[in-house]
């Protein structure tokens, strides 16, 4: 998360945020602070599992009682968490789609960029060709008219 601005989650409770931001404030963080502690600072087990759900006990309001408030907000940390994880799959798959299309336009632009670059060689090749052909001619008309201007001698 960055701190470069304002940062929303749709759909959280208010009742899981003000018990977030009262945890937070317990531990003398900011929420954000808190949250990242929370889900960051936790990483997985040996067996691969997520620490984070064991490791939610020793913050206020994750207290391991089964109060109805606790398993409330457990299942929104859950249900957080699938999303974000969705959300992020999501994100991964079309930004894959945009680095292959990006992929192949790059090749696009190199093909027609060499195609170019042969047109604009036969070019220079054929103008180089005609100025020749043009300075040849002037040449020739240069001759025809010395020859022309020339009085005809009679024998």
């Amino acid at each position: 998360m960055s701190s470069a601005g304002p940062w929303s989650v749709k759909g959280i409770d208010p009742r899981a945020r003000a018990r977030a931001k009262t945890a937070a404030r317990r531990e003398g963080m900011t929420l954000g602070e808190w949250l990242n502690t929370v889900i960051l600072d936790s990483g997985p087990d040996r067996d691969g599992e997520p620490r984070w759900e064991s490791s939610l006990e020793r913050f206020p309001g994750f207290s391991g009682r089964s109060d109805e408030g606790d398993a409330l907000l457990r299942g929104m940390v859950e249900r957080l968490t699938e999303r974000i994880e969705s959300t992020e799959q999501n994100s991964t798959s079309f930004l894959n789609e945009v680095d292959r299309s990006i992929s192949d336009l790059a090749e696009r632009i190199e093909t027609t960029d060499q195609g170019f670059r042969q047109d604009q060689q036969k070019t220079r090749e054929l103008a180089e060709a005609a100025r020749s052909a043009a300075e040849a001619l002037a040449l020739r008309v240069k001759r025809i008219r010395r020859q022309a201007a020339q009085p005809i001698r009679k024998p």
